[in-house]
């Protein structure tokens, strides 16, 4: 029996999926999408830019990524390792000491926050979105995360003053973590976080369309952001959602401020999928790259088993935590399918990406709706990429169990 060519391996199917379930039964104002296999690429877009219907999406369009800045943050963080400009196991202290002796309410004892705790959301620090404890109120009375905030040097002096909420490294709770790496990497750097980004990830993978805000020049490209309500598919955020996307920022986020483009992020992809063996596009060693994609939860556990508020439920069953994004550890239990030392993680305006080295996979999507759990998008797509792969390959895997 032949062997399939790898181009034979269809993705129409998920195309498919996204247009009749989520363009043109309106839940969508459009989206872009690429799927990656082998070195081939499936690209797709569709819908507008704009529930008016006026621009149509691009290949170029501009989306709020959120939280896929995390794993730009980390990255940039690893680079400063790598050149034993500071360490992983580095009290924070050493580089904010306004925080030596930061304490979770109430402990008497616990060890000094690490780096690492920061780089894997296990450092005792929350978000005032999460609206779970007293803390997280704090939170959203004391800090600013607004692109038009306060810097990066007095959130984390604010910061300061606020308790944590568990001993780090004893638990995980989805926080402001990566802001505070952002901070960091100016403090060792010394030169601004956006610049760093720039200088060392942007700039070698070619990612021009990526950064804190969006050139006026550049507006037209950016997709709107909608709300999803009872009653309205598409509904307008609050006035208070979003200062102006085109000035440059006060704030910048490395946990959620970047806007990008499918193509931008496509490229960042390739450099985790690469895993350091091409040198024009390694930014780090094999041997980081594949300890950011392995499980460093306590105990080795999953999400469900060490997880505070967000990300707790059993939803997240078989899905472990890394250097900066998730990783799956039991494929059989997690409710995404991939592979074991993947690396994926997702923004709340429903982006999200994945990266299998095992597969030789990359998977982006790009939309812009909110919240992230409006609709299953990522458990959708990637359940489709994975039985297309799974297909298209079964006369492979017969012709090696017949030989």
């Amino acid at each position: 029996m032949p062997r399939p060519a790898i181009q034979d391996v269809c993705f129409d199917q998920v195309d498919r999926h996204i247009r009749q379930r989520y363009i043109e039964s309106g839940r969508l104002a459009g989206a872009s999408w690429a799927i990656q296999f082998k070195g081939e690429l499936h690209q797709s877009r569709m819908g507008f830019l704009d529930r008016e219907r006026t621009r149509p999406t691009g290949a170029d369009s501009i989306f709020r990524i959120f939280s896929m800045t995390k794993p730009i943050t980390a990255v940039a963080l690893m680079i400063l390792v790598e050149e034993k400009a500071l360490g992983l196991h580095d009290a924070v202290s050493r580089y904010i000491p306004s925080w030596a002796g930061l304490k979770a309410r109430g402990a008497a004892d616990g060890r000094e926050m690490r780096i690492v705790d920061l780089l894997t959301h296990c450092s005792g620090l929350t978000y005032g979105i999460q609206y779970r404890t007293d803390i997280d109120a704090c939170y959203r009375k004391a800090l600013s995360m607004r692109h038009d905030g306060q810097c990066l040097e007095a959130f984390v002096r604010e910061l300061s003053l606020l308790p944590l909420e568990f001993a780090p490294g004893t638990a995980w709770n989805y926080s402001v973590s990566t802001d505070v790496l952002g901070f960091i990497i100016e403090r060792v750097s010394s030169r601004s976080f956006r610049d760093f980004l720039k200088q060392r990830i942007f700039d070698p993978l070619g990612m021009t369309d990526t950064d804190f805000h969006v050139p006026a020049a550049k507006s037209h490209r950016l997709a709107g952001c909608y709300v999803h309500r009872p009653d309205e598919l598409l509904g307008m955020p609050r006035s208070s959602f979003e200062s102006d996307p085109t000035a440059q920022p006060t704030f910048h986020s490395g946990g959620g401020g970047l806007f990008s483009t499918v193509k931008d992020y496509l490229a960042f992809c390739n450099a985790i999928l690469n895993q350091g063996q091409d040198p024009e596009v390694a930014l780090l060693s094999p041997a980081t790259w594949q300890l950011m994609s392995t499980n460093h939860l306590p105990g080795g556990g999953d999400l469900p088993s060490v997880a505070q508020g967000l990300f707790s439920g059993a939803g997240y069953a078989g899905m472990g935590f890394g250097l900066g994004w998730a990783t799956t550890i039991d494929p059989e239990r997690a409710p995404l399918r991939g592979t074991p030392g993947d690396a994926f993680w997702s923004g709340m305006a429903n982006t999200f990406f994945w990266c299998d080295p095992a597969k030789d996979l990359i998977g982006i999507f790009m939309t812009q709706i909110l919240p992230s759990e409006t609709y299953p998008l990522q458990r959708e797509i990637r359940a489709l990429v994975y039985d297309a792969i799974d297909r298209t390959m079964l006369p492979l895997s017969a012709e090696v169990t017949h030989e």
